[in-house]
């Protein structure tokens, strides 16, 4: 992926993003968020991260499964926000920013969504923490996605990791250094 001027916007986005979610998100150990910015303007029009009911509370020792049930996705929240923008022109065309890889079930809505907009590019970050089965169904989200979006995956190493978007862009000049 060539490091350019959209590669910066990327790696701004993606800072920001990550810092709204760490913030906003309730799950201590997965703080995922999910951005839409129009091409045409720049402008974010969609945001949210992962999140629990207002009437619940987590904590870091309720059971995964029962989390992971309870938890809306930052994609489906991003997606729910879309349907109620009004002013978007139909076929609009965005980008989604995502501060990890997709699930399964979050690729699946990028695949089947009719919403009024027309992706160009999905943009997360890897983070390279994950273990066999979560590296296995992320993989295969990656293939849901790509057959339809161009997707930018910026792989980072976890000590290049950082809310800060100047970390961020080290981390990728990092790895485009490592792959020319």
């Amino acid at each position: 992926m060539p490091f350019n001027k959209q590669t910066v916007y990327d790696a701004i986005r993606l800072g920001a993003l990550q810092q709204y979610a760490d913030t906003l998100s309730k799950d201590p150990s997965r703080k995922v968020g999910c951005a839409v910015y129009r091409d045409d303007t720049n402008l974010c029009v969609a945001k949210a991260t992962n999140y629990l009911p207002s009437y619940l509370n987590v904590t870091d020792d309720m059971c995964k499964v029962i989390k992971s049930s309870l938890f809306t996705h930052a994609e489906r929240a991003c997606f729910d926000q879309l349907s109620n923008v009004k002013t978007l022109p139909k076929n609009c065309p965005v980008t989604v920013y995502l501060t990890t890889l997709p699930c399964v079930t979050c690729a699946t809505i990028f695949a089947i969504h009719t919403l009024p907009i027309e992706i160009s590019r999905i943009v997360c970050i890897d983070n390279c923490s994950t273990t066999f089965k979560t590296r296995h169904n992320t993989d295969k989200a990656l293939d849901i996605i790509r057959e339809k979006y161009v997707v930018e995956v910026y792989t980072m190493q976890e000590d290049d990791y950082d809310i800060h978007p100047n970390r961020i862009i080290k981390g990728l000049q990092k790895q485009q250094d490592s792959t020319c």
